[in-house]
């Protein structure tokens, strides 16, 4: 028998025994982590000629996200940078320059910044609950998507954006087109696995009328802080302009390589817009459908909110939030069952050995199906279940840190994901403490997921009835 000491296995191992596997099965499927070989920790694919290694053992993923992390710290997706102005994002950012910015970036997220912005995002879910109540039945995704859009762009960057309260808000109208169509995942798709063709191609991040749409939004957002003298203001987009301004340090410390320049607000001005309206938007639309189609949950989760408001004379502050200690269950229980990107790309950098013995080389792609091990029976029984007890304290307690995945874990996890889950908590707590919520006949139950977007969303419409407590 061959020692793997004496003739180290490679990558390739793994990969011949998924090769005629289909790629959707294999990313998506709760099967990638329950089937097979119960000793397996991964598997893998050729897309083409270009093989991709499929990690599901969560212990595996802990080390490559966090413990190994030096190992696979970039994400793998290309950009053609001379010629589009959102190639600077942090998502796409690698090496001394993602290092560089990072930090920054997440010190705009710290927790004592998140308790100055909770009063603005109850201000917009005020000004959701008077558009709702217009209405009878509504489209759960159009609401939460035009809360959070306000949201984002208010707390973050400083601008009125009037999604909620205009329905020609500009804001909301880009909005609708930066995921519809194919360009960004055939972006995301191509970049990862086919670089070269990626440049060839002058593929860009976005369509040329969102990249011009975000120019403009920068460059007016820009001048109206210095003619205004808003320099002082604390949000993001004030980091990322003082970062600009300090381009100097940046290029220093990137080894003379320009960073932080208008094209990198604008980059990250699109990005975190993109991210935070959009996966929170939907999470919104999709815990508003799971209340409506359990109405236990739901009538606990009210009792809850409603016993703190009263606690805190109906106000929502951060505290309060804090002890809404089932609202904390149910968000994550969402994340669980629906996450919005379904995987999570990373790319070796250094040589790596796998406890089997294998080898993962420099330039090999690695997935981590964070939607397969989200539906894995050995972590969550009944995984189709909507449990938000699944998030006790001695449930959590019970499971391996890789199990759950919808942010990420590492040094790449979202640098935003606790105002995420921030927001969520705002909008949902509101809605529930004024709104007994019903499934409208024509909602599919059980949900039917969109079958081929990039992000997670519903096929059709979430329509929920109203009804006043």
């Amino acid at each position: 028998m061959r020692s793997a000491k004496a003739e180290p296995r490679s990558h390739k191992r793994h990969l011949r025994q998924f090769r005629r596997t289909e790629l959707r099965w294999i990313l998506f499927s709760d099967e990638t982590c329950a089937g097979g070989d119960e000793g397996q920790k991964c598997g893998g694919f050729y897309f083409l000629t270009r093989p991709v290694l499929v990690v599901r053992d969560p212990a595996l993923v802990v080390s490559i996200l966090v413990s190994d992390f030096a190992h696979f710290s970039s994400r793998g997706f290309h950009t053609n940078e001379q010629h589009d102005p959102l190639a600077k994002n942090l998502i796409h950012l690698d090496g001394q320059p993602w290092k560089l910015v990072r930090p920054k970036m997440t010190a705009s997220f710290a927790i004592n910044k998140l308790r100055t912005m909770i009063p603005d995002m109850d201000r917009f879910a005020d000004k959701t609950l008077e558009q709702m109540s217009k209405h009878s039945t509504v489209n759960a995704e159009d609401f939460s998507d035009k809360f959070m859009i306000d949201v984002v762009c208010s707390c973050l960057f400083g601008i009125d954006s009037e999604a909620i309260e205009n329905p020609d808000s500009a804001f909301y109208e880009v909005a609708k087109k930066i995921f519809d169509g194919y360009h960004f995942s055939v972006h995301v798709f191509v970049g990862y696995l086919f670089p070269a063709l990626h440049t060839f191609a002058r593929m860009t991040v976005a369509r040329p009328e969102i990249t011009d749409f975000f120019k403009k939004v920068t460059k007016d957002n820009l001048n109206l802080r210095e003619s205004e003298g808003l320099s002082q203001r604390k949000d993001f987009f004030q980091t990322l302009v003082s970062m600009k301004e300090t381009q100097q340090n940046c290029n220093d410390e990137s080894g003379g390589a320009k960073v932080c320049d208008e094209d990198f607000i604008v980059a990250n001005l699109f990005m975190f817009f993109s991210a935070g309206f959009d996966s929170s938007g939907k999470i919104g639309a999709f815990i508003i459908y799971e209340l409506a189609a359990n109405k236990e949950i739901q009538k606990i989760l009210r009792t809850e909110v409603l016993r703190v408001l009263d606690k805190y004379d109906n106000k929502l502050s951060f505290e309060a939030i804090q002890e809404m200690v089932y609202l904390e269950k149910v968000v994550a229980e969402a994340n669980r069952k629906y996450p919005i990107l379904l995987v999570i790309f990373r790319k070796c950098e250094k040589a790596y050995r796998l406890p089997d013995g294998g080898l993962i080389e420099p330039g090999i792609n690695v997935m981590i199906p964070s939607s397969a091990i989200h539906y894995d029976p050995k972590f969550y029984p009944d995984p189709e279940k909507f449990d938000p007890e699944r998030f006790s304290e001695e449930n959590k307690s019970r499971r391996h840190q890789g199990a759950y995945l919808p942010f990420g874990i590492g040094p790449r996890i979202c640098p935003a994901w606790q105002f995420a889950i921030v927001e969520l908590k705002v909008f949902i707590a509101r809605i529930v403490s004024k709104y007994e919520l019903d499934l409208h006949p024509s909602t599919n139950s059980p949900l039917r997921l969109h079958p081929r977007n990039f992000l997670l969303s519903p096929e059709k419409d979430i329509l929920v009835n109203l009804t006043k407590v």
